[in-house]
């Protein structure tokens, strides 16, 4: 994968929101995504059974980190 998205320290002032635009700018002009898939070859070797479980399990882990991240971030103490 030649792009990801990482996580930033500060979610207030001018330049989070210019590296949010930057960021939603970018990845909405893309024109393709790339998505997990599972690859069979018919040569009669063995199939193995490969599955998507590990994605879409860390895929919801991810999301559900940085929600807890950006609220311990804007919670005022």
């Amino acid at each position: 994968m030649e792009k990801y998205i990482s996580f930033i320290a500060d979610t207030k002032g001018w330049l989070y929101e210019s590296l949010s635009d930057t960021i939603n700018n970018e990845f909405n002009e893309y024109g393709a995504m790339e998505e997990p898939t599972i690859s069979k070859q018919f040569d009669g070797s063995e199939i193995p059974t490969a599955n998507l479980d590990f994605e879409n399990r860390l895929f919801d882990l991810l999301n559900d980190l940085s929600g807890l991240l950006y609220e311990y971030k804007t919670i005022e103490k």
